[in-house]
C-alpha cells in the first residue's frame, strides 16, 4: 500500500498539464476540481470543527454510492458487499493479500475432482440466536441457486452441482465440472439462517437481516447512512470499534470536505485532483493500492459492422495513450494492463504485454479495413461509476479523434448501461470495470470475454474451450499454461481493450491502523486504533 504526504501535490501540479488537467468530480473533466477547498480553507474548517477524532464507541465511514440491498445473496457491487461483509460470514474468506482463507469452514479438501468436503466450525451462531450447522451451508447454496428466489448473482455460482451433509458439521460440496477455485468462489457466499428467513420471508429478511458475522444492523435510512453495531459474541472476538456508520455520500468533492470537516474517519473513491487537499488536513493521510478490478473499453462486436472486424478493435488498442491517462489523470494511481488480467491472480502472464501507443499504425490499421475516411462510435459511460470515469472517457475519445475515429462521450445511468450490455442493445463503446471479492482469471475474463456472457458480445470458440479447460484444471502448471494462451488470444482479438487495474484510494484518519484489501472492502473488525 502507498501512503502519500503533500510532497505529491508539487508532483501532481507537475503534472496537470494535460487538456484534463486531472480528474474532478461527478461532472465533466474539471468542473469540480478544488471544490473541496484550498488548503488555507480546510485549516479553517477543521478550526471551526475541531476534528472529533474517531474512538472505540464508533466510526464514520463515506460510502460512494446507495446500498443496493440488505440481503447479501442478492448483493451486487463494492458498497452493498462492504455492509454484507461486516453482518454475514461465508464458509472462506480472502486476506488483505487476495489469499483464500478459511471462515466458517474449519477445513477443506477434495474428495474428487467435483466433491470438496468442508468441515465447519462449531459453537457459531446467527444474531437471533440459531445455530449455524451442516444444514445451514445447504439451505444458503440452495437458495443461492433457486430460480424462484432470483439472485442477481446466482450465475455466478451455477458450477455448483449441490450439497451433501454428512453430519451436522461437515458438508459435501458437489460441482458440475472440476472446479478447482470452488474456495475463492464461496468467499462471497453469504450463509444465512435456514429458520428464520423460512418463517419470516425473503422480504423481512431483506428489511431485517441477522447474520453471524462482526456486525449487526442497528438502524438504515435509505440514501443517507446505515448504522452497525458490534456482535460482541461474535466467534472470532467481540471488535474493537463497537459502532459504525456507513454515511452515503454521492460527490467526491463532498466526501473531501466531510474529511476536511472531521465529520468521517475513513473515505473511499477519493478524487486524484483532491489529494492535496486531504494531505493539508490535519490528522489524515491517503492510503492507496492496487484492487482486484480491471478496467477495460468493451466493444459491441455483432451490433456494430466496424467492431466486428479484428483489425479496427486492434487499432483502437494502439490509439489510446494509457501512460498519459494514468499519469496524468489518475495521478500515477493505476497500473496499465495488457489482457485483462492482473498481477496478483493465479495464472497471470507479464509477458504478454499492453499495447503500445502508436497512432500511426493506428490510422494505417484502420485505412486498411475499409475507414480511410474515418468512422463513428460512442463511448458510453456512467459518470462517477469509478473515479475519473468522465475524464477518461472524454481523453480516449479525443485519442481516437486524433486517428479519424469520430468518437463521442454519452453518459448514462448505472443501471440502463448495465441492463444494455446485458441485453445487447449497448452503444458501440463502454467504459466499465469488474472485479471485485472474488475477482480472478476465470470469472473476471469469462463474464468479460465469454459467449453470452453479461459484458461481452463477442464469440469466441476457441476461447470459450480453453477458458472451460482452465477453469477445471487441477494441475497448477498446465492451468497456467493455459491462462497463457488465453491472454495472448485476448491481446489478439482485442474484444476489448484493457486498460488499467483500479486503484483503491482512501482518506483515512491517521489514529486508525488499517490496511484496504485487494478487494475493496472494508471490513470494519479488522480496524484498530493506534
Amino acid at each position: 500500500m502507498k501512503k502519500r504526504n503533500r510532497i505529491l501535490a508539487g508532483i501532481l501540479a507537475a503534472l496537470l498539464t494535460f487538456s484534463l488537467a486531472g480528474c474532478g468530480g461527478q461532472g465533466t473533466a474539471g468542473n469540480t476540481a478544488g471544490t473541496a477547498g484550498t488548503a488555507e480553507d480546510a485549516s479553517q474548517v477543521q478550526e471551526e470543527n475541531n476534528g472529533t477524532a474517531a474512538n472505540a464507541d464508533g466510526i464514520t465511514i463515506a460510502v460512494s454510492s446507495d446500498i443496493t440491498t440488505l440481503d447479501p445473496q442478492n448483493a451486487s457491487g463494492t458498497v452493498t458487499a462492504t455492509v454484507f461483509f461486516n453482518m454475514f460470514d461465508c464458509l472462506t474468506r480472502m486476506d488483505t493479500e487476495g489469499n483464500v482463507e478459511c471462515l466458517l469452514a474449519e477445513s477443506y479438501e477434495n474428495l474428487d475432482d467435483t466433491t470438496w468436503q468442508f468441515k465447519l466450525r462449531q459453537g457459531v451462531t446467527f444474531t437471533n440466536g440459531e445455530v449455524f450447522n451442516a444444514d445451514t451451508v445447504k439451505y444458503s447454496v440452495e437458495r443461492i441457486l433457486d430460480e424462484n428466489y432470483g439472485s442477481s448473482v446466482m450465475a455466478d455460482f451455477a458450477d455448483i452441482d449441490g450439497v451433501e451433509v454428512v453430519d451436522d458439521y461437515t458438508v459435501n460440496i458437489i460441482t458440475k465440472t472440476p472446479f478447482p477455485s470452488l474456495p475463492l468462489r464461496l468467499t462471497y457466499l453469504a450463509m444465512v439462517p435456514k429458520d428464520y428467513i423460512t418463517e419470516n420471508g425473503d422480504d423481512y429478511f431483506a428489511a431485517n437481516p441477522v447474520g453471524t458475522g462482526a456486525y449487526k444492523l442497528e438502524s438504515y435510512e435509505e440514501g443517507n447512512q446505515l448504522v452497525l453495531t458490534a456482535n460482541e459474541d461474535y466467534f472470532m472476538g467481540a471488535p474493537e470499534v463497537k459502532k459504525v456508520t456507513f454515511k452515503i455520500i454521492k460527490e467526491e468533492s463532498t466526501r473531501v470536505m466531510a474529511v476536511q470537516a472531521g465529520e468521517v474517519d475513513i473515505a473511499m473513491s477519493i478524487p486524484v485532483s483532491q489529494i492535496g487537499a486531504i494531505d493539508a488536513t490535519e490528522g489524515y493521510s491517503i492510503i492507496a493500492g492496487p484492487a482486484d478490478r480491471t478496467m477495460f473499453l468493451g466493444m459491441n462486436t455483432i451490433g456494430n459492422e466496424a467492431l466486428s472486424k479484428k483489425e479496427v478493435r486492434q487499432a483502437i488498442c494502439y490509439a489510446i495513450d494509457m501512460d498519459t491517462i494514468i499519469s496524468v489523470i489518475l495521478g500515477g494511481y493505476a497500473d496499465k494492463t495488457a489482457a485483462l488480467s492482473l498481477p496478483q491472480w493465479s495464472g497471470y502472464d507479464a509477458s504478454v504485454t499492453p499495447y503500445e501507443y502508436d497512432p500511426e499504425k493506428a490510422k494505417q490499421m484502420l485505412a486498411d479495413a475499409g475507414y480511410a475516411s474515418g468512422l463513428s462510435l460512442e463511448i458510453a459511460v456512467v459518470n462517477g461509476e469509478y473515479p475519473c470515469f468522465s475524464e477518461i472517457a472524454e481523453a480516449i475519445a479525443g485519442q481516437l479523434q486524433s486517428v479519424g475515429i469520430d468518437a463521442y462521450v454519452n453518459y448514462y445511468e448505472k443501471s440502463v448501461l448495465r441492463g444494455a450490455v446485458k441485453d445487447n442493445s449497448i452503444p458501440a463503446l463502454y467504459l466499465m470495470g469488474l472485479g471485485g471479492p472474488y475477482a480472478e482469471n476465470n470469472q473476471t475474463l469469462r463474464i468479460i470475454c465469454g459467449t453470452g456472457e453479461r459484458y461481452s458480445t463477442w464469440s469466441n470458440e476457441e476461447f470459450d474451450t480453453l477458458r472451460a479447460e482452465a477453469g477445471s484444471e487441477f494441475d497448477e502448471t498446465k492451468r497456467n499454461e493455459l491462462w497463457s494462451q488465453i491472454q495472448s488470444l485476448i491481446k489478439e482479438e482485442a474484444p476489448v481493450a484493457s486498460l488499467y487495474q483500479l486503484y483503491g484510494v482512501y482518506a483515512v484518519r491517521d489514529n486508525l491502523d488499517w490496511t484496504p484489501a485487494l478487494n475493496e472492502v472494508i471490513q470494519v473488525n479488522e480496524i484498530s486504533y493506534k
